[in-house]
């Protein structure tokens, strides 16, 4: 996936977290908000509880990338994402776990 997109779904996923549901983010894009139990019909790529930031999401959704062998991967574009949005990609890199 680009990272474009991983940024406009990680905006869009931040309008919708909440307190008081889980928000649920497939790995085809879209957004989902349930209370209570659930159950997935199709694979979920992140789910958020709480509050968070845009760039919060999207650092989530980087980390949680794979390849189609199931291996850790980065999305196409980062690098042209990086040089055009700077300030947002250091937002985003600051909230990786390493």
């Amino acid at each position: 996936m680009e990272m474009n997109k991983i940024w406009e779904i990680a905006q869009e996923a931040q309008k919708e977290v909440g307190t008081n549901h889980e928000t649920l983010v497939f790995t085809d894009g879209n957004i989902s908000n349930v209370c209570g139990s659930w159950e997935a019909n199709k694979p979920v790529w992140v789910v958020l509880q709480g509050e968070y930031t845009a760039e919060e999401i999207a650092a989530s959704l980087i980390e949680s990338m794979e390849d189609g062998n199931g291996c850790p991967c980065n999305p196409t574009g980062i690098a042209g994402f990086k040089k055009a949005n700077p300030d947002v990609f250091d937002k985003i890199n600051g909230y990786f776990g390493y």
